[in-house]
């Protein structure tokens, strides 16, 4: 992670513990960049819907998407649009 250029997060199946050490691993990152500085780094929610996540959603961090709100979720068997939603590569 020192030389690279931007950091996209999936947050998925991890819990509350496995965000709070990317962000601890994140804010290291910069003492390993010397004078490059890293971009903000966008934040992707996925399924399940958690307290932390519905939590960080209504205080509107920065860099995120909501993915939470996607059509097609774990859940689905088929979304609204018809796409197959069985054929994830997160089932």
């Amino acid at each position: 992670m020192a030389n690279c250029d931007a950091v996209i997060l999936y947050y998925g199946y991890g819990d509350e513990a496995w965000k709070r050490a990317i962000d601890n691993e994140l804010r290291k990152m910069a003492g390993y960049r010397g004078s490059k500085p890293l971009r903000p780094s966008t934040l992707i929610f996925a399924e399940p819907k958690t307290g932390d996540k519905e939590d960080l959603i209504e205080m509107e961090e920065p860099g995120l998407i909501d993915g939470l709100a996607w059509p097609c979720r774990v859940s689905d068997r088929q979304n609204p649009y018809g796409r197959d939603c069985s054929t994830r590569s997160d089932r």
